[in-house]
């Protein structure tokens, strides 16, 4: 049966790898055609490319971030709103010897080499609270309280000590020393060892796009946020949604992607960039489909490009979804906007 796995697994990796390899041609066309693309780009798809070369190695989700990535540097094409001086994210290189996939399912990779055998699932949370306190050394008695709210004290211990040793088990036969060390009662990952976490990331990218935002540099908040969304593969621990400890930074992290989502499309629909604000807004609506500002945004879009009818349609939908999700009624604006299309009027 492992055998049939690790085949499979192999098998699904060999055939995302072509599939990234498509897709870095189709690339290759667009940058070589779009007059204002930056070199920036032609750098990212080097180093995906890199990766591209060992990903008979790599976890099935790995191919899948990896072809997250190529789509979206695909879409950064001038035109939809994304020419960018950069990539949309940062992804780890060589120099990170830890990389940490946080949004959706879990995933780390040593040097490039994801981790599939675990002793202890336990010990995978342990490392998880740990990636969340980023970097901060975090009480055994605070991880205890944490991942087993409520249980006896030496229950608790005693399932701490044993995740530990689980964890260790796992990280340390990749590399000559220890990933997590223990130090004055608390835990902690060894700060000598390059770590990449795609939750940091993804928090650094929206605080600095909200700095840029509030300085009235619309152009390079935008930026950063498309960076941020481009790392937003799922929400927080996806294969462990009952983790409770987790749940308030979960939630805390999607509203934050629906934000961004909104902002630009937002900024897209007043920059009159139509195709990239189709593109966010309709983004946004698959997460929250109740979103109002959203619809609103899709009925000027098909307005705008002489579509009423589709615009109508979008009214006709935002309705439905608020009866049906939230029992509620469009709001005004949006009801007034929709008049203003029946009659034909400029929106």
């Amino acid at each position: 049966m492992y055998a049939e796995d690790a085949t499979d697994s192999i098998g699904d990796a060999i055939d995302g790898a072509r599939r990234c390899e498509r897709l870095a041609a189709t690339l290759e066309v667009v940058r070589s055609t779009a007059r204002d693309l930056d070199d920036e780009i032609e750098r990212e798809v080097a180093r995906i490319l890199e990766h591209i070369h060992i990903t008979k190695t790599l976890h099935a989700s790995t191919v899948r971030r990896l072809l997250r990535m190529l789509h979206t540097l695909a879409r950064g094409s001038p035109g939809d709103g994304g020419a960018d001086g950069g990539a949309p994210c940062d992804a780890p290189d060589g120099g990170h010897h830890l990389a940490a996939y946080g949004l959706g399912p879990f995933e780390l990779l040593v040097k490039g080499v994801p981790v599939r055998r675990w002793e202890s699932l336990r010990g995978q949370a342990v490392l998880k609270v740990l990636l969340i306190r980023g970097g901060r050394a975090v009480h055994r008695e605070e991880l205890m309280e944490c991942l087993w709210p409520g249980a006896p004290y030496p229950r608790a211990r005693n399932r701490l000590n044993v995740s530990i040793h689980g964890l260790r088990r796992s990280l340390d036969p990749h590399a000559a020393t220890e990933f997590v060390v223990f130090n004055n009662e608390s835990y902690c990952l060894n700060a000598d060892i390059p770590l990449w976490f795609d939750v940091r990331e993804f928090q650094e990218r929206t605080r600095r796009g909200r700095r840029h935002q509030d300085a009235g540099h619309v152009e390079a908040a935008m930026s950063e946020f498309r960076r941020a969304v481009a790392l937003y593969t799922g929400d927080l621990f996806a294969d462990d949604r009952y983790a409770d400890w987790a749940e308030s930074t979960r939630r805390r992290l999607r509203r934050h992607h629906h934000e961004l989502l909104d902002a630009l499309g937002d900024v897209a629909l007043r920059t009159g960039d139509l195709r990239a604000c189709l593109h966010w807004s309709e983004a946004l609506l698959e997460v929250e489909p109740w979103h109002e500002d959203a619809h609103a945004r899709l009925m000027r879009v098909h307005a705008r490009r002489g579509q009423p009818q589709l615009a109508i349609r979008q009214f006709v939908e935002c309705a439905r979804v608020l009866r049906s999700e939230v029992e509620a009624m469009p709001g005004r604006p949006v009801i007034d906007l929709y008049e203003q299309i029946k009659r034909g009027a400029h929106v």
